[in-house]
């Protein structure tokens, strides 16, 4: 009986430190993920701008070229 017993708290025991270890990481790949989403978004909206101001700065310059002309 004792043996059953000891050996079923040294199971328990390890699975909680293994469950543990399992949060922790499964806690940093999540918040890893949504950095790389967040980063993602932040990076595709700039590239939009950026190009949205090029192409205005473009037409401004077209523009200006016609008028000089």
């Amino acid at each position: 009986m004792y043996s059953e017993t000891h050996t079923k708290n040294l199971l328990l025991e390890e699975k909680k430190k293994l469950n543990s270890v399992l949060n922790d990481l499964r806690q940093a790949n999540a918040q890893s993920d949504r950095t790389i989403k967040q980063m993602k978004h932040f990076t595709g909206n700039r590239d939009k701008a950026r190009k949205e101001m090029q192409e205005e700065a473009n037409k401004n310059e077209e523009q200006l070229q016609k008028l000089n002309t």
